[in-house]
């Protein structure tokens, strides 16, 4: 089991494994916006226990970036929804490519090991969705 992208309109899919999929959210983050990405990145420590207080700091943290520092809230949608389940519209597609800019690298999202071009494929999907108006959505 893993996360299958697909652009609603067209049926354009790619099929990422879970820890691929948080790799390209993590990735994301980090071209958007250094503040947003260190912010962000934390959930990720698995060494840091993480009790209900941490998790409502987190929040309100999350919260003051988007009100203060003008981090986008199409951006923090995209990175804390669901593995399982998810979707973002042509909008935030946008607004993840103008983060991504021409950024690309040889880092594996998908299951295979030998995987080439992944990046280019992901961006090629965001950009579909742009293009077509259409909602990424993953499951």
């Amino acid at each position: 089991m893993g996360v299958s992208l697909r652009c609603v309109k067209t049926g354009r899919s790619m099929e990422l494994g879970y820890g691929g999929f948080m790799r390209w959210r993590l990735k994301i983050a980090e071209l958007y916006n250094k503040q947003w990405y260190d912010h962000y990145a934390l959930l990720t420590d698995l060494a840091r226990p993480k009790s209900q207080e941490w998790y409502d700091a987190f929040n309100k943290e999350t919260q003051r970036l988007i009100e203060e520092e003008g981090i986008d809230v199409k951006i923090v949608d995209f990175c804390f929804q669901s593995d399982a389940g998810g979707k973002i519209n042509y909008g935030a597609c946008r607004k993840i490519l103008n983060a991504i800019g021409d950024y690309t690298d040889n880092y594996s999202y998908t299951y295979t090991a030998h995987a080439d071009h992944d990046w280019d494929r992901l961006k090629a999907i965001l950009q579909e969705c742009v293009d077509t108006r259409s909602p990424l959505r993953w499951y």
